[in-house]
C-alpha cells in the first residue's frame, strides 16, 4: 500500500543523503531495503522488482538494492529461532544485528561494481496515475495473496524436498563424506540441510552438541544466505527484472560471510 500511494518517494527523499553517502544510491533504495528488514524474506526483491517496474530505478540499480536488501526479518529471528529454538530472544535480536551490519557492508562494497552512476530519479514517471486509497488496498491485498502462495508453495516444496533426502539417507551419506571435518554429524546436517530451507537447519543447528558460539555462527550464515527455497522465491518475483542471478548469489553468500563474522565478534565480545 506504502508503494501504491507514492510514500517511497518520500521516504527516498527523507534518507537520500544516508543512502547516497553508505551505498551510492538515490534515496528511493532506503525503501526496500527497511521493508525487507522489517519483514523479512522476499519483501525486499518484491519491492526492489516493482519499482523497477515502475521505471523509479534502473537495472544496474535493481541488481545493487538486492544484494542489501534481501534479509531475515526479526518475526523469524527473534520469535523462531531467538525465543523457540534456544529460549533466548536476546540471540534473535544478535542475529538481526548481524544480518544488518552484514547487509549494510555487503551493499557499501557492491557499489564499486556498479557501472553506471545512480540516475537520481525520484521523478513520478509520465504514466504515473493517482490511486485512491480504495484502489491501494484492493491491488495490495490482491497482490500480497499471490506472493503469500507463492512463498508458501516454495516452502512445502523444499520442506518435503528436505525430508526426503533425510528418509534415504543422503544427508547421512554426505557427513561420511565430510568426515575430515571436526564437527559433529547432526551439526554437518543441520548445515547442509539449511541450505535447502533455513528454518529446518536452523532447528536442527540448535540440537547439535557444538559451542553454541559455532552453531549460532552456522545459523547467522544461513538465515543470511536464505538456502534455496529463498532462492526460488526470490528468483520468481524477480521474473520480470533481467538480473545477473550469478552477481545475485555472489552478493548472498558475502552477506552470509559478514553477518557470521559479526555474530563470532559480538559472541566473544
Amino acid at each position: 500500500m506504502l508503494l501504491q500511494i507514492g510514500a517511497a518517494e518520500h521516504i527516498g527523499h527523507l534518507f537520500r543523503p544516508l543512502v547516497k553517502f553508505l551505498f551510492g544510491l538515490d534515496g528511493i533504495a532506503a525503501f526496500p531495503f527497511f521493508s525487507g528488514i522489517l519483514s523479512g524474506y522476499p519483501m525486499g526483491a518484491k519491492i526492489t522488482a516493482q519499482l523497477y517496474k515502475k521505471r523509479l530505478i534502473s537495472l544496474q540499480e535493481a541488481q545493487h538494492i538486492l544484494v542489501f536488501s534481501s534479509n531475515p526479518g526479526p518475526l523469524f529471528l527473534v520469535g523462531t529461532i531467538g525465543a523457540g529454538f534456544f529460549g533466548m530472544p536476546l540471540f534473535g535480536y544478535l542475529l538481526l544485528l548481524c544480518s544488518f551490519l552484514g547487509a549494510v557492508i555487503t551493499g557499501i562494497l557492491w557499489r564499486f561494481r556498479r557501472k553506471e552512476s545512480p540516475s537520481h530519479r525520484l521523478i513520478i514517471p509520465s504514466d504515473f496515475t493517482e490511486v485512491s486509497l480504495t484502489e491501494a488496498l484492493s491491488a495490495s491485498v490482491a497482490d500480497a495473496v499471490h506472493t503469500i502462495l507463492l512463498i508458501g508453495g516454495y516452502l512445502i516444496l523444499f520442506g518435503a524436498f528436505s525430508e526426503a533426502l533425510k528418509q534415504i539417507s543422503a544427508f547421512s551419506l554426505l557427513t561420511d563424506f565430510l568426515f575430515f571435518l571436526p564437527f559433529s554429524a547432526d551439526a554437518l546436517q543441520g548445515f547442509c540441510s539449511g541450505l535447502l530451507e533455513m528454518t529446518n537447519g536452523a532447528f536442527l543447528l540448535s540440537l547439535a552438541p557444538e559451542h553454541l558460539r559455532l552453531r549460532l555462527s552456522a545459523i547467522s550464515f544461513l538465515v543470511s544466505f536464505g538456502g534455496l527455497s529463498i532462492l526460488g522465491q526470490t528468483f520468481s518475483i524477480l521474473s520480470a527484472v533481467p538480473i545477473h542471478k550469478k552477481d545475485y548469489l555472489k552478493g548472498k553468500v558475502l552477506h552470509a560471510l559478514f553477518s557470521s563474522l559479526f555474530f563470532v565478534f559480538f559472541f566473544l565480545s
